[in-house]
């Protein structure tokens, strides 16, 4: 310890400068005593190290007492900040633990008095604090027109190291930012003061701000600090004052651009699914009257089943009747019942007739959310297979076969957990040398060449009488 009180109550600390044990020794066994006010052996002597290469300090002179160091460190930084400011500001007048009124309603660790009346307290803060009390003794000092200036404890309560020695703020110190004010950390022992700063990305360069989280903890002499009337300073403290400052307005920028471009994306998407569902709509109209469509339409009756007109989630410019009517042909008319319909294959397909600009997950996900629905209309049936992998794959697996082969004609359905697709009208499209596949008017029984055109087998036709 480097400072002592005096014992005839005298206000401030004395000050033991270095080399100077021998010289005041005898002034502090019979003037001085400790400065803990409750402290059992009061009465103080001074020790010389220079022989060891420390430096001249008190210390009691009965006993080995020790003081909480927290208490000690309040001491010191009092006594150290309160010996600077009166040497950087002659004309004002220092003073520690001076009341703020007549009513006491504040006692600042040390009082600044200038020249003009204007005052400043300053604060060393070691123990806990809350944010709702830091608030009001700071509501206190600005109602009385006191700036206050807060130095919190190097150690202890007040300075929070975490991972990577990243120092995380109090709510107390959060709000001293959040006031305007610059929350500082002071260490009496080397004499320097503290700050917690980030380094932020802005545009192409890189700058150091404060920070209302935690951040770096970095540091710089005492001696590098001023103090005016309303604030204590460093040049490296207004410029992150101001950088932050900066940093703050080139957020603001960026947000409202993120929040124009984000507009404008939208919109852009809004126009595109309009001019989607416009082109999808003219062209199921189109194709609704063209030949493909007519000859769909007749494979089922004059009745489109919704599971040929589906909605799917990706949004393109296609008709859903037009792909799915040509992978109903391409792929699934002709599948045999209990057959494992390949997603991939259809996808393949789809892509690749309808030159779509999409990319591969998307085109799969058109196409299994329509075997979902054919699923759902029991035209597919779902099957989940293990085959040794960590989860089970999914396979689509034909089930039953609408459109000109009757339904209820088919054979059972072997009890599998499957989905399963359906057997339409061939396709006139193809070739003419491809067969027709016609039930039978009377049995129901698929009819074959070349009895097809006259939709019954000879057994069947009317007025047949065997012969």
């Amino acid at each position: 310890m480097i400072f002592a009180a005096r014992k005839s109550g005298e206000p401030g600390l004395f000050y033991l400068p270095d080399g100077g044990a021998t010289q005041h020794r005898h002034f502090a066994r019979t003037e001085l005593r400790c400065p803990v006010e409750d402290c059992p052996t009061p009465e103080f002597t001074t020790v010389s190290r220079a022989s060891t290469g420390g430096r001249d300090g008190f210390r009691h002179l009965h006993g080995n007492f020790q003081h909480a160091p927290e208490s000690l460190f309040h001491l010191e930084a009092k006594g150290q900040i309160a010996r600077y400011l009166q040497e950087i500001a002659p004309t004002a007048h220092v003073e520690m633990e001076q009341a703020s009124n007549r009513e006491r309603e504040r006692i600042a660790d040390i009082m600044v008095t200038f020249a003009d009346g204007s005052r400043m307290a300053i604060e060393i803060q070691y123990s806990a604090l809350t944010a709702e009390d830091w608030q009001a003794r700071h509501d206190s000092y600005r109602r009385q027109g006191i700036v206050d200036v807060w130095l919190f404890g190097h150690t202890g309560a007040q300075l929070r190291v975490g991972l990577n020695s990243e120092v995380s703020l109090t709510p107390a110190q959060r709000s001293v930012l959040s006031s305007g004010d610059v929350p500082l950390w002071f260490n009496p022992l080397s004499m320097q003061v503290g700050v917690v700063t980030a380094t932020q990305p802005m545009k192409q360069s890189k700058v150091e701000t404060l920070v209302a989280e935690g951040g770096r903890f970095s540091s710089a002499p005492l001696a590098d600090f001023r103090v005016s009337t309303t604030r204590f300073w460093s040049e490296r403290i207004d410029r992150l004052v101001s950088d932050t400052a900066r940093f703050q307005r080139f957020q603001i920028a960026e947000r409202e651009r993120q929040r124009r471009d984000a507009e404008l994306q939208e919109k852009a998407a809004r126009e595109a699914r309009e001019y989607n569902a416009a082109r999808r709509s003219a062209m199921r109209t189109a194709w609704l009257s063209s030949a493909s469509g007519k000859r769909m339409l007749e494979s089922f009756a004059g009745e489109m089943p919704a599971w040929l007109d589906a909605p799917v989630p990706v949004d393109i410019p296609l008709a859903n009747v037009v792909w799915q009517w040509h992978l109903w042909q391409k792929r699934l008319a002709s599948a045999k019942r209990t057959e494992w319909v390949r997603r991939g294959l259809a996808a393949e397909e789809l892509k690749a007739e309808f030159e779509l600009d999409l990319t591969d997950a998307e085109v799969m996900t058109m196409v299994t959310s329509w075997f979902k629905t054919l699923t759902e209309h029991q035209v597919l049936q779902r099957a989940n297979v293990n085959a040794g992998l960590s989860r089970p794959a999914i396979r689509f697996i034909k089930r039953a076969s609408p459109g000109l082969v009757p339904e209820h004609a088919s054979n059972a359905l072997p009890s599998m957990s499957t989905f399963v697709a359906a057997k339409s009208a061939p396709d006139t499209d193809r070739q003419s040398t491809e067969s027709e596949v016609v039930a039978c008017k009377k049995c129901l029984k698929v009819v074959a060449e070349p009895y097809a055109r006259t939709g019954f087998h000879m057994g069947c036709a009317p007025g047949y009488s065997g012969h």
